[in-house]
């Protein structure tokens, strides 16, 4: 067939007939497209329209962490025809296989959160039973709001059919109210475990750790729930030497029977007595991942799921015994604390049971605070005294005594010899008592006497039974 022949046959009209079709196919889908997409300006009217029934004026709200330990902040507004209540958009992790984002209106008066208005789903991922998630489910967070609450599937909130799925959707709540709180009306998180490392498995709301006498760390923890497996409540604690001295299931959250295929030494904790962080990265990884279900680790024992949680829970308290102890509060319980600077101050036990003091005082009168070293002896008496920083003002450094601004004066002096003068509660004499802290420069005076007095009356604070310093735990 010739060319001239084939663009007058049949085939070829029905070709030309075919592509202009398509064309004018083409051509109308994409002016269909134009006129009937969605846009977002659009998806957050008929979010509000669902939620409020009606037109309502909207603020766009920054946000500036995104990423919270159990939900991510994707979009936020203030609905200021409604009071300046806000509607938060949030994604709750911990599924049973992915997230659930909901729309969630926080309502607020006088600076403060009011309760929980109408919750709605947006969409989710992975989950497989939201079905059974009705609305009735989702009012129940505004009926049982009260202030500080912190929903949980332990607590009640949770479709029985759909309980990862619920967990999800407190999580999106809690989220919405923390983002609120924090971003918006400023007030501080309370977080104990602020700057700890892998966080994402364990419930930061419910878990909490205590210091030791003997520098031990002992943390409560309820876990984050993993695939099958629901959280647990372990307890955990971390020696000085940075292994595992104890380890307890107070609460199994294996389903399905699966708890029966826990073996026994990690079901009792004593597979993990006397382990290392080390041990666990080195089967996990240094971001404790999942393994896989036949991966053939430690981990795959019957019961994966509920012995990856027991195990990445271990890790996080191994991991964290430094952060632990460093928010040990080495002045707890001490006398006398109003004349210090705790965050300022320091001190350290010698080897003869001397105790080293580093304090920088408060200010009084027209004093600004001192820095002075300290030295007390076993038998509680000062056996050293020096200025680091005078805090005089206006030239009464030179009328301090010679004897009071070297230290001498208080050398070998006990606690009895200060509350002659000022009695029990260290009180200020007034300017003109005629006690040895009128001096001329009686404010700075006061301020050294008080110092002394504090290095001699927590002496004992400073040795503790068993460890130098810290927060005791019986």
């Amino acid at each position: 067939m010739t060319a001239k022949e084939f663009f007058k046959s049949t085939t070829f009209r029905c070709l030309a007939t075919l592509l202009s079709i398509l064309l004018v196919c083409g051509v109308f889908l994409t002016i269909m497209y134009g006129l009937l997409e969605v846009t977002p300006e659009e998806k957050l009217a008929r979010a509000i329209s669902k939620i409020y029934g009606k037109n309502v004026t909207a603020e766009v709200q920054e946000v500036k962490t995104k990423e919270l330990d159990n939900a991510t902040i994707e979009e936020a507004y203030c609905i200021t025809s409604e009071g300046g209540d806000y509607l938060v958009k949030s994604t709750g992790k911990g599924g049973f296989a992915g997230t659930v984002t909901c729309w969630v209106v926080v309502e607020v008066s006088n600076g403060n959160i009011d309760g929980v208005g109408k919750v709605t789903i947006d969409s989710y991922v992975g989950e497989t039973q939201m079905a059974e998630i009705k609305q009735s489910f989702l009012d129940s967070f505004g009926e049982k709001y009260v202030d500080g609450i912190y929903y949980t599937t332990d607590d009640g909130f949770k479709v029985s059919s759909s309980t990862k799925s619920s967990n999800a959707i407190c999580n999106a709540v809690n989220g919405a109210l923390q983002y609120v709180k924090t971003e918006k009306l400023g007030m501080a998180a309370n977080d104990i475990f602020k700057d700890f490392v892998y966080t994402s498995f364990i419930n930061k709301k419910l878990s909490s750790f205590v210091l030791n006498k003997n520098d031990s760390v002992s943390y409560s923890l309820v876990t984050a729930g993993y695939g099958a497996a629901n959280p647990f409540t372990v307890e955990i604690t971390v020696s000085k030497d940075k292994t595992i001295s104890a380890y307890t299931v107070v609460k199994d959250g294996s389903t399905y029977d699966y708890d029966q295929s826990i073996p026994a030494d990690i079901k009792n904790g004593t597979k993990f007595l006397g382990r290392d962080l080390k041990y666990f990265t080195d089967i996990l990884g240094g971001e404790l991942t999942y393994p896989g279900d036949y991966a053939g680790t430690e981990i795959n024992t019957g019961a994966s799921n509920s012995t990856y949680i027991l195990f990445t829970a271990a890790a996080f308290a191994l991991a964290n015994y430094d952060n632990a102890m460093a928010t040990k509060d080495v002045f707890e319980n001490f006398d006398y604390l109003k004349f210090i600077s705790k965050d300022k101050s320091k001190f350290e036990v010698n080897a003869d049971n001397s105790v080293k003091y580093t304090l920088v005082t408060a200010g009084y009168g027209y004093a600004n605070p001192f820095t002075i070293e300290i030295t007390v002896g076993a038998d509680k008496t000062i056996s050293a005294y020096t200025i680091v920083k005078d805090g005089s003002t206006e030239g009464f450094g030179n009328d301090i005594p010679d004897k009071v601004k070297d230290g001498s004066k208080f050398i070998d002096k006990d606690l009895k010899y200060f509350t002659d003068i000022l009695g029990g509660e260290l009180t200020y004499p007034g300017d003109y008592a005629g006690t040895e802290i009128n001096t001329g420069a009686s404010n700075s005076t006061y301020i050294l006497y008080t110092a002394a007095a504090f290095a001699l009356a927590n002496y004992d604070n400073c040795i503790p039974e068993t460890e130098e310093g810290g927060e005791a735990n019986e």
